[in-house]
């Protein structure tokens, strides 16, 4: 059961295609022994992996059968593991999106709002406002951090870290250092002499 609720997070954090996932359900030895016995086991066959509503019908059901705060949990973790280890700007969008699609302004997690805000310097980055590479810097540093953390606890603090977000410092680069020109100008109060 532990197998299938890991496929099940990883399909619910995107790292996991509902091609891969439908394959790995048809094929898995313990799917099919349980089958006919657990009730769970037969819903979650009995949904139409190939219908365009799958991953809400999936979403919903891991919900309904799991905790989903421990999903959103391993929704974060399976998102910065795969964007520390590509950090291109695809991943950087993919780790965006895959977990801001969990925010919700009637739930107080603030690791997901976190994270939704960093989506609004990645927006910024899209339109030309704002460096690309320091948005990306703080992702990869929040990533890090977040990982980091989540080593060292058990479920329950896990489930703490969310409701409570991390304190990471942004990277904020220095200014370039300019020239200073020195020019001469009249006050625009002498223009008229």
């Amino acid at each position: 059961m532990e197998t299938l609720k890991k496929m099940l997070f990883k399909l619910m954090s995107q790292t996991l295609s509902t091609k891969e996932f439908e394959t790995w359900l048809y094929t898995d030895d313990y799917i099919k022994s349980q089958l006919l016995e657990n009730e769970m086991i037969f819903e979650l066959v009995s949904i139409n992996l190939r219908s365009k509503h799958a991953f809400k019908e999936l979403e919903k059901f891991c919900f309904n059968h799991f905790d989903q705060e421990e999903c959103l949990v391993q929704i974060v973790k399976y998102n910065c593991e795969v964007y520390l280890d590509t950090k291109t700007d695809e991943a950087t969008e993919n780790f965006i999106r895959n977990i801001c699609c969990f925010h919700d302004w009637n739930n107080d997690y603030s690791l997901i709002s976190q994270i939704y805000y960093l989506a609004d310097d990645w927006d910024l980055v899209l339109d030309g406002y704002t460096d690309k590479q320091q948005v990306k810097n703080e992702l990869y540093s929040y990533a890090e951090i977040f990982l980091e953390r989540l080593q060292k606890l058990d479920a329950e603090e896990s489930i703490q870290l969310l409701r409570n977000g991390i304190e990471f410092k942004k990277v904020i680069p220095e200014p370039p250092k300019t020239d200073v020109i020195e020019t001469k100008s009249k006050g625009w109060f002498q223009f008229w002499k």
